[in-house]
């Protein structure tokens, strides 16, 4: 029987306005820059999500509580402005991981927009995973990713819509 263990509520970190790609960071980004950011992530063993700066910009990111493996993950909500969604608005990951990084860090001309979405924020972001689920907010716009496998589809609360 396999368990599993919920990770922890983060602190919410708030990245500054841009144009940003939201996905399997794996998807997005290839060569040095992910030599970079496995080698962060390594360093940060223990801890499930973290914030790394890459060229003086920053990207951030949390471990799945499912692990590495292909998977799909709905959309609960979108209201986010956006430049481009993924195929059929669900989500692929392959690391392990599903974070937030500025477009300029991204190595694939195509943005990856099979595996991800590409959102340009004139506000802030606030990133945040609790419970198996990935909101990123800015303005008066949100993305929720529900990545928990053991009880969708989850409702979302009335208090979510503020």
């Amino acid at each position: 029987m396999n368990e599993v263990i919920k990770q922890p509520t983060i602190v919410p970190v708030t990245l500054p306005p841009g144009k940003y790609w939201i996905g399997d960071i794996r998807s997005i980004m290839e060569g040095s820059r992910w030599g970079i950011v496995s080698e962060k992530i390594k360093e940060n063993s223990g801890k499930h999500s973290g914030e790394i700066e890459i060229d003086g910009l920053t990207l951030w990111y949390h471990n799945l509580e499912t692990g590495e493996g292909t998977a799909v993950y709905d959309m609960l909500k979108n209201t986010l402005p956006c430049s481009q969604w993924p195929a059929q608005d669900v989500f692929w990951e392959h690391s392990g991981l599903i974070g937030i990084v500025p477009f300029d860090l991204a190595d694939y001309s195509d943005g990856g927009y099979l595996a991800g979405a590409t959102v340009e924020l004139p506000d802030p972001v606030v990133c945040l995973y609790e419970g198996g689920l990935f909101r990123f907010k800015s303005g008066n716009g949100e993305l929720i990713i529900d990545t928990d496998m053991h009880g969708f589809p989850k409702e979302l609360d009335d208090d979510d819509d503020d």
